[in-house]
This record gives structure tokens, C-alpha cells and sequence, in this order.
């Protein structure tokens, strides 16, 4: 079994003692979210996980459990989200260098084919507009090279919870594109995003996206991908899509062990927060 931990809460950041607690134990115990009174137990031995893939904004508390009950016992990958954007969108997170650090530490102690840069959401916004985010784009590849070898971009989905969040940026004259595609110059910028990767010698790939970037060399990819399980430990997984996700998602079935309305990284475009 695949576990994803997690998209519905960021646990490497957050709740590291619990997770390391959890992995002594070799059990969790996983509520259904739209059933909280169900509760299932899900086995950590490691004959029983395939692998993990963490999912994080910031790893540095969570590095001794990678050191000390991971690394050598399981099979797993990170999934990074690191973008620019800081206060007023991202109201509670420590410092873009403070994070970038981070990542560069993360990709040091398990290899920079196990962390994943989720450059994700991309917010188009007067404020945000694609000059800003080739710029920011560039910053951070350039800073990336050599400990991550690919990027994984989507666009902000405007799910009823982010229009009620952003709504106090809007009140303060913020103005967000929710269709960025019918805007001039979209093709253009997708296309600079991937020569940027390719600068700095990494796969760049979409997440989710109904759209189709495959024109401008940018190839729709998984997170949850049985594919670089596959490259990375030498497995023979089959690949199957996770039914429980959005119909373009291209994820391999994985068991989530987060809950949602618990992450105090304080997005206000989160999904997964009230």
C-alpha cells in the first residue's frame, strides 16, 4: 500500500513527534473525513508499506525522523511545495530562504531524485502576474539545481473554501484570474517556465490541469507516481489511477492519513482548511 502523507495536512511540518510516535507503534489510526466516527488501522510495518510520499511546505522538523526511522527501513519520496508568494497569501510560513534551505538540507540526506519541487499553485493576480512569476520561477530553479530534478506546476483551483478565504485580498483591491489560459500571453509563459526547468536540468510537469500544456513541452504528471517508485527502488508496481481524485488527476491509488482543518501553515488559498 502507497501512503500519502499528506494532502490533507501538511504532517512533515506540523506533526512530526506524532508521526514518529505513530511509526514506533507500526500502526495509524485514520479517520474517514466525511465520516469522522469511522476509524480505520493502518498497519506501518515496513513489510506492509510500499512506500510513502510525503507531501510538505517545510521538512526541518521532521529531518531527525527521516534519519532515524525512515531512511533505512522504508521506501518513500517528498513532494516540496515552495513558492514566493510569503504574507499576505501565505500568512503563517517561515521564510522563502528559511524553507529553501530546507529543501537543500532534505535533498542532501536522501538524494535530489527523492524530493519533487511542487512550484504550486501558481496565483495569477495583478499582483502575481507572469512577469512576477518568471522571475520568482527563475529565482528558485536557479537555487534548486542539483538538489531537485523535477518541478511540478498547476494553477490555483478556485474551490468555494479559496474564494471565501481570498475574499479579504479582494476587499484590499486584489484582483484574481481564475482563467489564466484566455489571457495574452499564457502559451508564452508556459513555455518560459519550461525553458527555465530546462536550464536548470529539471523535468517539468503539470498537475490536474484541464488544460492541455503538451504544445509548449510542459507533459501532464502524477505525485503519487508508481512510475518513480519503480525507477528509485527497482519495483515492478502497476500503475492505477486513484478513482478518489479529480477525474484529471493522473495519481496512483494511494491510502491518505491526514486530516483536514489541521494545517497552521495559513494559506489562504488551501484547500484543505475551513
Amino acid at each position: 500500500m502507497i501512503l500519502s502523507v499528506s494532502r490533507r495536512t501538511d504532517i512533515p511540518a506540523h506533526f512530526s513527534r506524532w508521526f514518529s510516535q505513530c511509526l514506533s507503534r507500526g500502526i495509524v489510526k485514520v479517520g474517514n473525513p466525511f465520516n469522522p466516527h469511522q476509524v480505520s488501522t493502518i498497519s506501518l510495518s515496513p513489510e506492509d508499506v510500499t512506500a510513502f510520499v510525503f507531501w510538505t511546505r517545510n521538512s526541518q522538523p521532521f529531518l531527525p525522523v527521516v534519519q532515524n526511522q525512515l531512511k533505512n527501513h522504508y521506501r518513500f519520496y517528498f513532494l516540496y511545495t515552495l513558492t514566493p508568494y510569503q504574507f499576505p497569501l501565505e500568512t503563517n510560513l517561515p521564510s522563502v530562504k528559511t524553507l529553501l534551505s530546507s529543501l537543500q538540507q532534505l535533498s542532501t540526506i536522501i538524494g535530489s531524485d527523492k524530493v519533487i519541487w511542487r512550484y504550486d499553485p501558481i496565483i495569477i493576480s495583478d499582483h502575481t502576474d507572469f512577469t512576477y512569476h518568471l522571475s520568482k520561477f527563475e529565482g528558485l530553479a536557479s537555487a534548486l539545481e542539483n538538489y531537485t530534478q523535477r518541478v511540478i506546476i498547476s494553477f490555483l483551483d478556485f474551490y468555494k473554501k479559496t474564494i471565501r478565504n481570498l475574499r479579504s485580498l479582494e476587499e484590499q483591491n486584489w484582483k484574481f484570474h481564475q482563467n489564466p489560459e484566455i489571457l495574452t500571453g499564457f502559451k508564452p509563459f508556459l513555455k518560459e517556465l519550461k525553458a527555465i526547468a530546462d536550464r536548470h536540468q529539471m523535468e517539468i510537469t503539470s498537475c490536474s490541469e484541464k488544460i492541455d500544456f503538451s504544445d509548449t513541452g510542459i507533459m501532464p504528471g502524477s505525485c503519487v507516481d508508481v512510475h518513480l517508485l519503480n525507477r528509485l527502488y527497482s519495483l515492478n508496481l502497476t500503475y492505477r489511477k486513484d478513482p478518489h481524485q479529480r477525474p484529471k488527476c493522473l495519481c496512483a491509488v494511494s491510502k491518505d492519513i491526514g486530516t483536514y482543518n489541521t494545517c497552521s501553515s495559513g494559506c489562504l488559498y488551501c484547500y484543505a482548511n475551513k
